[in-house]
């Protein structure tokens, strides 16, 4: 669907002595500030909620080009990067535009302008800008590149004590997303939902076996079909820890079980 998702893992420097504090900090943000925008972010939209999105870009020189992915669907930007300044444009749902979300319909496509600059650490951060007709909107946004997450150890052999019939509490961190989950176990066949007040109720279906619980979240959010495919290990703190591949691209989770 997207360009093949980079993933990065960023470098911490530590420098020691007091004398030396000041220039370890520099030599550490400037890479970091300056280093190619090449790669997969992970984006926030900032509104009433965080809204997920993807953004896949390729850096040549100071030019920028790539793709705003949200529920699935690609928006080619372009723009260029100076000074750690960004801007890329294109076209991509009116966010923020009065009158231009309508119910159960797809948002309405609009001129779009996306400024934010590079901080210390190269993470981004600024603003999405829509303009649909004279309806105008805004909205804050961070970005951080997609990097490899490593799961907890897992049990070396839990598929023969494993139920998970109950209540769970879901992290997708990517979307800062919590969602309340409740699976019922017949065998190796797993079914369930999956609710929060941005993506509503999805229903899951799949399977637990070996320790490695794999479903399919499917439903409608925002007037649009869902569909996130889950696949997790059992850990050793009793939860789940894996990936995922959704619309926005790929993600990860976790899950524990709710105490009573």
């Amino acid at each position: 669907m997207t360009s093949k998702l980079v993933r990065i893992m960023g470098i911490l420097t530590f420098a020691t002595g007091a004398a030396l504090a000041a220039a370890g900090t520099a030599a550490a943000q400037t890479p970091q500030k300056n280093a190619p925008l090449t790669g997969t972010w992970t984006m926030g939209l900032i509104g009433d909620h965080v809204i997920p999105v993807a953004l896949v870009l390729d850096q040549s020189g100071t030019a920028l080009t790539g793709t705003f992915i949200f529920m699935g669907k690609d928006f080619p930007v372009s723009g260029d990067v100076t000074d750690g300044k960004v801007t890329l444009k294109g076209k991509g749902p009116a966010f923020g535009v009065r009158n231009a979300h309508d119910a159960g319909s797809a948002p309405q496509v609009a001129d779009m302008i996306i400024t934010g600059a590079v901080d210390a650490d190269g993470a981004l951060a600024g603003t999405l800008a829509t303009k649909v007709g004279e309806g105008m909107g805004t909205i804050k946004w961070t970005a951080e590149r997609l990097k490899e997450r490593k799961l907890p150890e897992t049990q070396a052999a839990p598929s023969d004590n494993v139920n998970v019939t109950g209540k769970w509490a879901m992290t997708i961190p990517e979307a800062q997303q919590l969602l309340d989950v409740e699976l019922k176990q017949d065998g190796t066949r797993i079914t369930g939902t999956a609710t929060n007040d941005h993506l509503g109720t999805l229903t899951l279906d799949g399977t637990l076996t070996g320790g490695t619980l794999s479903f399919v979240a499917s439903g409608q959010a925002m007037g649009q079909q869902v569909k996130i495919e889950f696949t997790g290990k059992y850990t050793k703190s009793g939860g789940f820890a894996g990936d995922a591949q959704s619309q926005m691209g790929a993600l990860t989770w976790t899950a524990e079980r709710v105490k009573k």
